[in-house]
């Protein structure tokens, strides 16, 4: 079969995968290429100003192709210059294109002004995936008017919000969290949903973990990195709510680096982590920067873990006696 005669469906397959450049090189090639092609461009803009984008959506909103109804094609937005919702809202973007499921805007700004806009803002309840990344002079304002925004996504699926630099953070209350759960019921990962949790605390309020312990009911991994020197009161912070609610942990990774607690503290720490979950735990893993002002040696106490198949302990400087786990099974390891 020649190249000309080639199905639709599969002209459309190949199209998905070409560059722009190409693809308008194939729209000239041959007759029957141009429809797949062309709608190959439509379905996935790619945005580097506002004058482009603002010329892409004149041209949707006055054509009069009856083959092609660009409106409807387009279902994907990568916009990689510094943008705000307001100016997408002005170039009426989201009424231009009633079938745009995915948003992704790599630097994002908000001003004062947002703040009236985010009440009218329209034509957002097609999107099912958004992306965005603030910019640090906006992040302040980030919070409460992108929840704003989201009050209009209701079907939304999936939501990354990052950030350009690791400086850099975005601190949601308590009240706003949980008022994000509720703006988006249809977010793939709903909070029953949520087995793995992957926590990096630095300068969080301790209340966090008892919000996140109440909240994600059916967690089964945990991993919990203090990364500032803290003290041993902060470090009880984590065994007081998980240990005390017995979460049906089976994965837990805790690492503490620089942090004041000598090796008394750690045998502590590690026999109430094993304890609190002996009947769930699988693959515990304890990393910890001790120091020592005696030589005595610290053997925390284990319970029997009848499905645990690893074990780490790093810099902790205790011993482990292992003659109580032998018989968890033949497949367990153990890096101490």
């Amino acid at each position: 079969m020649p190249e000309s005669d080639l199905p639709f469906e599969i002209l459309s397959r190949i199209a998905s995968y070409v560059f722009n450049d190409g693809k308008l090189a194939c729209m000239m090639t041959c007759k029957r290429w141009k429809i797949p092609y062309q709608e190959s461009v439509w379905k996935t803009l790619q945005i580097d100003f506002m004058e482009e984008l603002e010329e892409i959506c004149t041209t949707a909103k006055n054509s009069t192709s009856r083959f092609l109804p660009y409106d409807l094609t387009t279902e994907i937005i990568h916009i990689y210059k510094l943008f705000s919702i307001n100016k997408l809202q002005k170039l009426q973007v989201f009424q231009t294109f009633r079938n745009l499921k995915h948003l992704d805007i790599k630097v994002i700004c908000f001003d004062p002004a947002d703040a009236d806009f985010t009440r009218y803002v329209s034509g957002l309840s097609s999107l099912v995936s958004l992306v965005l990344q603030p910019t640090q002079t906006t992040q302040r304002m980030f919070i409460p008017l992108i929840l704003e925004i989201l009050g209009h996504m209701p079907n939304l699926q999936k939501l990354y919000i990052g950030l350009r630099f690791p400086d850099y953070e975005i601190q949601l209350k308590l009240h706003q969290f949980n008022h994000l759960h509720t703006l988006l019921p249809k977010l793939t990962i709903s909070v029953p949903g949520v087995t793995t949790l992957d926590l990096a605390i630095i300068d969080w309020n301790h209340i966090w973990l008892y919000y996140f312990s109440f909240k994600y009911p059916n967690l089964r991994t945990l991993r919990y990195l203090y990364s500032q020197c803290y003290t041993e009161w902060e470090h009880a912070i984590f065994s007081d709510v998980l240990c005390r609610l017995h979460t049906p942990i089976k994965k837990l990774t805790y690492r503490s680096i620089g942090a004041n607690c000598i090796e008394s503290f750690w045998e502590r720490m590690i026999q109430q982590l094993i304890q609190s979950f002996s009947r769930t735990l699988e693959t515990p893993e304890v990393s910890g920067d001790a120091f020592s002002y005696t030589n005595s040696t610290f053997t925390p106490k284990f319970s029997y873990c009848p499905i645990l198949v690893d074990l780490e302990i790093r810099r902790c400087s205790v011993s482990v006696a292992l003659d109580d786990q032998v018989d968890s099974g033949d497949s367990m390891d153990y890096t101490l």
